[in-house]
C-alpha cells in the first residue's frame, strides 16, 4: 500500500509540475466513471456488478454459481473493452522488444558493419 501511495504521489507531482493536473483528472474520472455514453461503464460500475453478483449468490448459498457470472462478467468486460488485449501486446512488444524482433549480431555487436576496414 505504501509503494501505491508513493506512485501516486510521484504522478501528481509530475502532473502538476507540467500544469497537467486538469487532464490528469479527466482521465481518472473516465475511467473510473466512463464517459458519459451508453454503453460506456467505468470501472465502478463493473466493480460493482462484480461485488453485487457475488454477495447476492453468497447469500443465496451458490458459491459456486457466483464464480462462474462473476467470470463471465469479466470476460464480458474484457470482450467489451476490445483495446486490452491490443495494447497488453503492444506494451509486452514495446518492453522487450517482441519475440521476433531480435537484431541480427545479438547485444556482443557481431553482425555490426565494420567502419573502414584495414587501417592504411
Amino acid at each position: 500500500m505504501a509503494v501505491f501511495l508513493i506512485i501516486a504521489g510521484m504522478v501528481m507531482i509530475m502532473a502538476a509540475i507540467n500544469d497537467q493536473i486538469g487532464a490528469l483528472g479527466a482521465l481518472i474520472k473516465g475511467d473510473l466513471f466512463g464517459g458519459g455514453g451508453a454503453s460506456d461503464y467505468g470501472f465502478v460500475v463493473w466493480a460493482a456488478a462484480i461485488i453485487a453478483i457475488g454477495a447476492v449468490l453468497r447469500v443465496a448459498d451458490l458459491p459456486d454459481a457466483g464464480r462462474f457470472l462473476v467470470a463471465l462478467v469479466i470476460i464480458a468486460y474484457l470482450l467489451g473493452h476490445a483495446g486490452i488485449p491490443t495494447q497488453v501486446l503492444q506494451q509486452i512488444q514495446a518492453a522487450g522488444g517482441g519475440a521476433g524482433s531480435a537484431t541480427p549480431g545479438g547485444p556482443g555487436g557481431a553482425g555490426k558493419a565494420q567502419s573502414g576496414g584495414a587501417a592504411k
